[in-house]
């Protein structure tokens, strides 16, 4: 999930989330960068006009092309000399979710399939009376596991019609430099479909 180029003589941390609707088109979240030196923070810093010009950005600013899955890299520049310039790679884990309106029979059991090496993966499957599935893992994934499965007899407790499906996976890294100093990265990734389900 993360690969470090350079030699930071720093400590990096890395937070990322984002949410994307497929309905309503909306992408929102946040990347925000943390960095420490000798064990304290540096701050972000502004431009002459007041306005933040470091440390953190939105998803909706890279464009319409970014997509939740994508590879992110942050490079790093520091004009005092305490540091080298380097740079962190971020490869989120994500579900490979069908489109709005993909129909879900309840006499079949449902498989969604990740990519990456997630930390943690959570699915909610919601009908229109509010009733509501819950299935998640959180583990080491050192087995190749990239499935979820949902038996049938767990989508017959909800109602058929509209089904919205809501998934949270995080991937968590983190490596330490020959300094040593510590570089980390979390990325929660949440997306949400509605699906038809049938009998």
């Amino acid at each position: 999930m993360q690969t470090l180029f350079g030699d930071p003589r720093l400590n990096v941390n890395f937070l990322g989330s984002v949410q994307r609707v497929a309905t309503e088109d909306t992408l929102n979240g946040y990347f925000y960068v943390a960095l420490t030196l000798n064990g304290v923070p540096m701050r972000a810093e502004s431009d002459g006009f007041g306005a933040p010009f470091r440390y953190s950005l939105r998803p909706t600013d890279l464009g319409a092309g970014y997509a939740p899955g994508d590879s992110l890299q942050f490079a790093f520049a520091d004009s005092s000399g305490h540091t080298g310039p380097f740079a962190v790679t971020i490869r989120p884990s994500t579900f490979s979710l069908a489109p709005d309106g993909t129909v879900v029979s309840q006499a079949k059991d449902l498989v969604l399939h990740w990519t990456g090496s997630p930390g943690r993966v959570r699915v909610t499957l919601a009908d229109d009376n509010g009733t509501q599935i819950f299935a998640g893992l959180q583990f080491v994934n050192e087995t190749g596991v990239s499935d979820l499965l949902v038996r049938s007899q767990d989508l017959k407790q909800l109602i058929t019609g509209k089904l919205i499906v809501s998934t949270d996976i995080v991937s968590l890294a983190s490596q330490y430099t020959a300094r040593p100093r510590h570089v980390q990265a979390s990325m929660d990734v949440l997306e949400s479909r509605t699906w038809q389900l049938v009998p």
